[in-house]
């Protein structure tokens, strides 16, 4: 199943700079900035042709790389073909804005800004003059607008207010709905574009803070029943918006692919009290093996510290309990008012007795603050309690179930078969969750694939794998689509210009694998190929982890490039390209060009 029924399409990732064509207060606590120049044209980066500039959706977001102190725009990373490799240190001047609106010639574009006292954005915004310069990149992806729903729910704050009023301006004809939306007075209403059928709510908070406020959720929560067709579209602060994602799918029965809840910003912590940080304050560092701290040689502070991680990286505690509250929703719940283990447990629907050894673990990890009986979501527990946070930690999911075939790991080493946690593709059940992972792959990847060589120039195409139906929708939407084609399960594969294998070749011996790459050649003169493989897996723990878990999943270790490569050669193909496509990163992290 989709994670959303809106019709998702990615785009290249590229790195343009424009300059401020005007900034203006469109009310007391929003000022929206003009930018433009010829960058949203097609122009030539590092020697690759990029396309012009696109927006397509109305929540299309962009990440705006902004100057330094002294005004110049700093190095962002270095611009390929289809994507954009980042200095990380420039990600932290960055921020990703919504596009309020495209100008028709497709050579400017607005963006609003929540005017508040500090914050690199709203500083920016406040002091933007015509001329200024800065860079930008995206949106990567665009969704549209689910046109099958009978109803539209749109919920949200200041923040969400651009993406909201872009939608009344690029909805459907006859579409119906409701907008409700959360302003901070009365005086940051604005003139909306109006439509026979959706009606407009405005809600002002007035002296509650913002990110506090009630009045979205009272507002849901008062909706009469929503016709059985409806998509739900929330955003705004990522803790006050949770219960009404929760609301959503559980109280009104809306499909998940119909529900999208995005947080678009964190409320900060509460202060420590002076008592709490003197506590904080007066708690000794981790001692080395119980040796007090005057007896201490010189560097045993280094000493100490090696050894506290070691000690940590040996607990479970902490992922386990951290993902066994998320599978439960008890961050969001807790966030909603649920904070006794009464009151949790009757929310939860679980044993109150079996649920406090949980909370008190949480209490202990730093997830929740207060005591056994009334507690509260940390500023750590917060993050878990926002939507989204359950992607990757969903215990309900078998794709991360499978994570704890990593219990298995010794024996599988030693030449055991996955054990009782491994997730066996060739079961019916296993393939729904695997299916669904693929295509959130290909959401990032699709559109630039379809439109890159050899795919663009293809009359037709044969595909194998998973997650097939993504890529598809992408060619079939080119001005020319291929005629497409699905591989058998046995027999020879019908004739084709090119081949695709998606997430085909993990867990395959060679032979296997040789045999699935072999019947492609015959089918085809050229192959793109998407596979896991084991690169970056001794520089990133991330990569480490998808490795060891494939391995402890299928009993096989995942291919290096280099090992994929002599595959491709024995198989019959030549020389093996290597192209970046999307992010960059993740688990089709190689995609691969192979001519027979």
């Amino acid at each position: 199943m989709a994670r959303t029924s809106r019709r998702i399409s990615s785009r290249p990732i590229v790195l343009r700079t424009v300059e401020v064509i005007d900034a203006f207060d469109v009310s007391p606590h929003m000022r929206r900035v003009r930018l433009g120049g010829p960058q949203l044209g097609a122009f030539a980066s590092n020697g690759f042709d990029m396309p012009p500039f696109e927006s397509a959706g109305f929540d299309d977001h962009v990440k705006l790389v902004f100057p330094g102190p002294d005004g110049s725009l700093p190095h962002a990373g270095e611009q390929l073909e289809y994507t954009f490799d980042w200095e990380r240190s420039v990600l932290v001047a960055s921020r990703d804005y919504t596009v309020r609106s495209v100008a028709p010639d497709g050579l400017s574009f607005d963006v609003d800004f929540v005017r508040h006292p500090g914050g690199l954005a709203a500083e920016w915004a406040e002091a933007a003059r015509p001329g200024d310069p800065i860079a930008f990149a995206g949106p990567k992806t665009c969704a549209a607008i689910d046109t099958d729903a009978a109803f539209h729910l749109l919920i949200g704050d200041e923040t969400a207010l651009p993406a909201m009023a872009r939608w009344l301006e690029e909805a459907p004809p006859g579409a119906r709905g409701q907008l409700i939306i959360e302003i901070p007075e009365a005086a940051d209403r604005q003139e909306l574009a109006e439509l026979p059928g959706v009606a407009v709510t405005w809600l002002e908070r007035g002296t509650a803070e913002a990110g506090h406020s009630p009045l979205l959720l009272g507002a849901v929560t008062a909706l009469p029943a929503l016709p059985e067709s409806t998509f739900a579209w929330c955003a705004g602060e990522a803790l006050t918006i949770a219960p009404i994602r929760r609301h959503l799918r559980n109280e009104r029965g809306l499909a998940r692919e119909h529900v999208q809840v995005d947080g678009y910003w964190r409320r900060p912590a509460p202060p420590r009290t002076a008592s709490a940080a003197a506590d904080a304050d007066a708690q000794p560092a981790p001692a080395a093996a119980g040796a007090p701290a005057a007896a201490r040689a010189p560097g045993a502070e280094d000493r100490t510290a090696v050894l506290f991680q070691a000690h940590e990286m040996t607990e479970l505690l902490a992922p386990i309990v951290t993902r066994a509250a998320v599978t439960l929703g008890i961050g969001a719940l807790v966030e909603a008012g649920h904070t006794t283990p009464t009151a949790l447990a009757a929310a939860v629907g679980a044993d109150e007795a079996r649920l406090r050894p949980l909370v008190a673990a949480m209490l202990a990890l730093g997830l929740l603050t207060g005591t056994p009986e009334r507690f509260a979501n940390t500023e750590l527990g917060g993050i878990f309690a926002a939507d989204g946070a359950a992607e990757g930690l969903d215990l309900r999911d078998p794709v991360s179930r499978s994570a704890y075939a990593l219990t298995d790991l010794v024996d599988v080493i030693g030449g055991a078969a996955p054990g009782r946690f491994a997730l066996n593709p060739s079961e019916p059940a296993a393939q729904a969750p695997l299916e669904h992972a693929a295509e959130a792959l290909l959401e990032y990847l699709a559109d630039p694939l379809a439109a890159a060589q050899p795919l663009a120039g293809a009359g037709s195409i044969v595909l194998a794998g998973r997650g097939l139906g993504v890529l598809e929708a992408a060619l079939a939407a080119r001005p020319q689509p291929p005629q497409l084609m699905r591989a058998p399960g046995a027999g020879a594969w019908p004739q084709a210009a090119c081949a695709v294998l998606v997430g085909a070749l993990e867990g395959l011996p060679d032979a296997a694998a040789l045999d699935l790459l072999r019947a492609a050649r015959a089918s085809a003169s050229v192959l793109v190929l998407l596979d896991s493989t084991a690169h970056e897996a001794a520089a990133d723990d991330h990569a480490a982890e998808r490795a060891l878990i494939s391995l402890a999943n299928t009993g096989l270790p995942l291919r290096e490039r280099a090992e994929l490569r002599e595959l491709l050669s024995a198989a019959g193909y030549g020389a093996a390209e290597l192209m970046d496509v999307g992010w960059g990163f993740g688990s089709y992290d190689t995609v691969v060009r192979a001519d027979a």
